[in-house]
């Protein structure tokens, strides 16, 4: 992190959507205010003002959310020494899946083996007797909804969202999804039943050494801070299925506490 010209400045939360009842955010709020530090929070899609003019007294920028113009936006700011969670480049590199792929691979860490498909006709021809997982390469899609897997007789003929594609293998699990957060080097997980049974199937757990440290080395290797990291136990080991810049931390325990604390610390 840059060494900040403005230390004693307020923490600018630039979010992409307005804060909704089982948001971290206001416990996050209430925990900077009550260590002294102003908190301002901007919605800058809703008012079409990206680059506010006070944002540049600002110590710190924490953003979630924001599409690649807003982002974008924001780049000069940043190069100019305001400290920003997570990095901008970051940010906009995480939502490539298939350039995150292909950046944890040549580091050596432990990813399903996955192709590139431009069209759905592609797609569909890579998936021919295989047992594969398709995934939507722009991540900004969702978590879920841009992921599909079916066997295949059932997959759709017509795309059931937007390209291009990363078609990965399917790889065979317990049926669990080991999901990690991380704020700084604190780690926290949420075990999700895959497919999907909604929030009341989730439950906490304490992440195993290995799952921990393959947590914190996506970090280093992607330039991220506050992230998640979804791993898929299977006979070889863990696998990373995907990464999220700055997740929602629904569910986690302790959230509020290590977002602010990794934030003002």
């Amino acid at each position: 992190m840059r060494t900040l010209s403005r230390p004693d400045g307020p923490i600018a939360f630039l979010l992409g959507k307005p804060i909704r009842g089982e948001s971290v955010f206001p416990e996050v709020f209430d925990r900077l205010r009550r260590h002294g530090r102003e908190v301002r929070v901007h919605l800058p899609h809703e008012t079409g003002d990206f680059v506010p003019a006070w944002l540049a007294d600002a110590a710190l920028l924490v953003h979630r959310g924001l599409n690649p113009a807003a982002l974008a936006a924001l780049i000069d700011l940043e190069q100019a020494g305001l400290r920003c969670c997570n990095r901008i480049a970051a940010t906009l590199a995480v939502n490539d899946r298939h350039g995150v792929q292909q950046r944890l691979d040549t580091a050596g860490l432990p990813v399903p083996t996955g192709s590139l498909a431009t069209t759905w006709t592609e797609t569909l021809a890579l998936s021919q007797g295989r047992a594969v997982v398709v995934k939507a390469v722009d991540g900004r899609l969702g978590r879920g909804a841009g992921v599909i897997g079916v066997e295949a007789a059932a997959w759709p003929p017509e795309a059931p969202f937007p390209g291009p594609y990363l078609v990965q293998d399917r790889v065979a699990h317990d049926g669990w999804d080991r999901k990690v957060y991380v704020a700084g080097r604190a780690c926290r997980g949420l075990l999700k039943p895959w497919p999907r049974q909604g929030a009341a199937a989730q439950r906490p757990f304490a992440p195993e050494p290995m799952l921990g440290d393959l947590a914190l080395a996506v970090g280093r290797v992607l330039g991220l801070e506050i992230y998640g990291v979804d791993f898929v136990v299977g006979e070889t080991g863990p696998l990373i299925v995907d990464v999220n810049g700055f997740p929602g931390f629904k569910g986690v325990p302790d959230a509020a506490r290590l977002i602010g604390d990794y934030l003002l610390y």
